[in-house]
This record gives C-alpha cells, structure tokens and sequence, in this order.
C-alpha cells in the first residue's frame, strides 16, 4: 500500500522478496517469492513477549532429556554456544573472559570462561558458567603448586573444567596486563588436591580462549563508545515436503519449507502460529532447486545479522544456526545428495548396498526378513560430500561417488552452511518410517488375505462409516475399506487412530482366531497415540 512507502512511515513491514531458481532438468529459470527466515526473526526479536522464547543455552541437566537444547549437536557444536551472556545487573560476560568469581580462593584465583549453559539445580535451571581454573602471582608459584619442571610462570590454567553459577561471576581481569604477560601453563590436582603442573604451555584450545582467537571473536562488533554489542543466538530447525494442490491430495504437489524456532517449548513447537512459511513452488521447481536464495541468507544468519531486541531494548547482533531439516525420507535423501532407497546403496547414513532380490522379476523363491545391520558399513560423512562436491566431472572421485549413490542434484548448496551436516541433521521420521509402514502392512493384510470373512469385514466397514461425517478424514478413507490400495499416508494415520479401538470393541478379547491381528493393531496404536 503507499503508506507503506512513505519516507516518515515507521510502521515495521514484512518484506517478500523474487528469487529465481532454475529447473535443473530442462534448464529453464523460473521465478518464486520467499519470507526470508531474517525477516522473520526481525519481527519476532522485536516482539517483547515471542523473543524471550527463541533462544535458550546447551542444557546439561544430567538424567533428562525433554528439549533440542539437550541435545549433543546443541551442547557442543561451536555454532550453538552462546558467545556471551548478559546479567541482570547490567555485566556481560563473553567467552574467553577471566572472571573473578565469588567463592574463589583469592584475588589470584580466576574462571576463563569456555561456555555458558543451564542446569537443573533442585527444581529450577540455572545459568552456570563453565570453564578453567586460573592462578596467578607469586602465590601460584611459590605456595601452591608443585613443579615438574624448573621454568616458573605468571599464570597457570587447569587441565580441567569446573561449573560457576553466572550469579557468582563478578568481574573480569585485564588478560593483557603484566601479570599474565608470558605464555603460561597447565595444570592438574594430585590425589592429595596438589596442584602440579603437567605442560609448559597452554594448548591449543586454553590458548584460543585466552589469547582472544576463539570462534567467539568473530561475533564481536564494537560500538562508537567502544562497548560491544550484546549478541543473541537463536537456532533454527526446517521442515520440507511436497503438498498437493488437489482434493485428492496425490496430484499436484508443491514443494515448500518451513521453519521453526529450535528453542520454543516441546508443547508450543506443534503449535499452527510457530510454523513460518518460508516459500513454495509448484513442480516448476523442485526443494533443492529453491534452496540457493535460502542458503544465502542462512549463510548471512551464520555471520550475524543485526536486529533489535525488544527483550535488551537495543540493537543486537543475531545469530541463527540450523539445527536439522526434517521430513520424510525421499525429501531427505534430497538433501543429503543421495540418489534414494532404490539406488545401489540405498541407506542414506552409511554405504550398505542394497540387497539384491531373490528374483526381481517374479518374485519367487522368497527369502525371509533379517535385521538390516549397519554397522561395518563406513558412515557417509560430511567430508564425503565436500570431496564429491568438488571432484571435476569424469574424475575417480566422481565415478566412486556415483557409484556409492551420491548426486549433485541442488542440495550441495547446504554445504556453504557451517551449522548443518546432512549426514547427521536429517532425523529419520518415526512416524512414516515405522508405524505407518507397519500399519499399511496390517491393513492390507486385514482386508486382502482371508483371515477375515465377508461378515466381519462388514462389521468393520459399518463401524468406519461413523466417522464418515468429519471432513477430517480423507475422501478415500470415507468410502471403502476395501480401496486401501488407493491410500496415501495420511489414510493410514487416520486409520492407526481409529482402527485398534474398533476392533477391540467389535472382536473383544477372547477371539482366538483374530487376537493376534487385533492385539498388533492396539500395540502399534498404543505406539503411535
């Protein structure tokens, strides 16, 4: 509208931005709008209530695992530490800070800050500052160590980690100053808590921190006061599919994604409103064939990005990692540069080759279903698809990477971001990859196979044709039992929702004959609710 053009207008716009993708298969470029995920979160990190839900530390609550933030990729993967954190009286702490503490020995006994993370401490989670042990002075060479080597130093930083509450954390201490001004050395306790000294010199991680190399160092951007601004890290997750544009629900699909903040509440993270459409295109063009605009600004996410912060009342800087893709199982071998589960090596996460079929034409001689075992079979890793990426066509990297079932088909494009992995951040689907695929079998055996005569299918369908007035059941749901050939996952959801109450309602317990049918369809039932 023109207001909305207006120099003096102040009124926040949401900005849908062109983009073009070009179809891969016939070389054409064809146009798609995109909601960018910044321009999501610059709405949303303005918004007092929604932001302070949006970002969230590595939890480390021992015997607990209820949220993302639990998760081994989020407490230790460098993109997801929070570079600093902002306490209440006005302080921020950055990692690699030498921090006085309350509870410390001395004046010469410091913390160097090597992350931040929360902690369930009796019922409630704490912020807790995670780091070395630093002394320093004359008291740390001559009072409380004991040397194994004759050089003497300023300071000393432990071979170990210790846990500060963040509320304990007084000041920093200039690192630069003359009290630290050699290369120090490592440290460890003895059986009689003596400290000893077991490296003349820091490695490298203690030296990063110390030194101010770390990772954290790129996120530091100084302000004309010469303050730094405070920085806000906000994980994301993805979700991608294909949605038909027909009743039918199988025919003119559309490829989009989605995204949801990583951080929200297990119980607010289903929720319509957490959903952000990000964009979609009919079979013009495919998921991966969108990706490239997406992945920019993604990359852009990695950088950082700045923003306000309803929640600091100032402009923060904003860093959004991707903690998984999710989706189904063809949408994943997409993005991981698969070829799929019909390919020579049809396992996405590792270089099992596909069993071969008895007899692929006729399917006789059946042979019996054994666990597929993955193990000793070599993982497909991220340096798989970096060397693949980057092999000339017609090389042996190529024609080896061809042949073990990887593709270049658009998805490498995920390979520029730091925070994603698609060997390891695409989740398996629970749902379509076990009780809908058992479902289906039962269904099919139910209602093909003569367990079941004219009469009790009879009874089955009747009771199926109450449910025919919610329209939130498919069309083919709604007719025939006997059409489940024609239905799509959805169907079988709907079916694992209803099916095991009616049974047991309609057969009881003490039928012989139909109990090991009815019991499998209330396990799988009991599985899935």
């Amino acid at each position: 509208m023109n207001y909305q053009n207006r120099i003096k207008n102040r009124i926040p716009i949401f900005k849908t931005t062109e983009h073009q993708g070009i179809n891969r298969k016939i070389g054409t470029s064809h146009s798609f709008y995109m909601n960018k995920p910044s321009e999501y979160l610059k709405h949303t990190i303005a918004d007092p209530v929604i932001a302070p839900k949006f970002t969230a530390s590595p939890d480390f609550s021992s015997d607990e695992l209820m949220n993302l933030q639990q998760g081994d990729k989020w407490k230790y993967h460098p993109m997801f530490q929070h570079p600093m954190i902002a306490m209440p009286r006005g302080q921020d702490f950055w990692l690699g800070d030498a921090v006085q503490f309350t509870d410390s020995i001395s004046s010469n006994h410091l913390l160097l800050i090597d992350q931040f993370m929360t902690k369930k401490t009796g019922m409630a989670y704490l912020m807790y500052a995670r780091g070395f042990d630093v002394f320093s002075g004359n008291n740390f060479n001559e009072n409380q160590i004991r040397r194994s080597s004759s050089s003497v130093k300023k300071f000393g930083v432990s071979a170990y980690k210790i846990d500060i509450l963040a509320d304990l954390l007084t000041t920093p201490v200039d690192k630069s100053s003359d009290v630290f001004d050699d290369e120090g050395c490592i440290f460890d306790k003895d059986s009689e808590a003596q400290l000893i000294v077991v490296k003349d010199h820091l490695d490298l991680r203690r030296s990063d921190l110390w030194f101010n190399r770390s990772f954290v160092e790129k996120f530091k951007r100084r302000k004309a006061n010469n303050s730094l601004m405070k920085v806000v890290n906000v994980p994301m997750t993805m979700f991608s599919d294909d949605t038909s544009g027909n009743r039918s629900k199988q025919y003119n699909k559309y490829d989009s994604f989605l995204m949801v903040p990583a951080a929200l509440p297990i119980e607010e993270t289903h929720a319509r409103e957490s959903h952000y459409f990000i964009c979609t295109s009919n079979k013009v063009l495919s998921a991966v064939e969108m990706l490239p605009p997406l992945v920019d600004d993604f990359c852009a996410l990695e950088e950082r990005i700045e923003m306000y912060s309803a929640q600091h009342g100032k402009y923060v800087l904003v860093v959004a990692p991707l903690l998984f893709i999710s989706g189904d199982n063809p949408r994943h071998s997409q993005l991981a540069m698969h070829k799929g589960t019909s390919s020579s090596c049809y396992c996405r996460k590792c270089l099992m080759p596909t069993p071969a079929n008895p007899n692929r034409r006729r399917k006789d001689n059946k042979v019996p279903l054994h666990p597929v075992v993955h193990e000793g079979h070599p993982p497909r890793t991220l340096v798989y698809l970096r060397q693949f990426n980057a092999a000339e066509d017609g090389s042996e990297e190529r024609l080896l990477g061809d042949k073990l079932s990887f593709t270049k088909n658009g998805s490498e494009e995920l390979l520029r971001l730091e925070s994603f992995d698609p060997t390891l951040d695409t989740p398996a689907e629970m749902l379509h990859c076990i009780p809908l695929g058992v479902m289906r079998y039962l269904v099919t055996l139910m209602v093909k196979s003569n367990l079941l005569n004219a009469s009790e299918k009879g009874r089955i369908q009747a009771f199926l044709t109450n449910y025919r007035i919610s329209k939130a059941f498919s069309r083919s749901f709604r007719n025939e039992l006997k059409h489940c050939g024609s239905f799509v996952g959805r169907d079988f959801k709907q079916l694992m929702q209803v099916l095991p109450m009616g049974l047991r309602i309609l057969f009881g317990h003490n039928n012989n004959r139909l109990e090991p049918l009815v019991s499998s369809f209330v396990c799988l039932g009991r599985l899935a609710s």
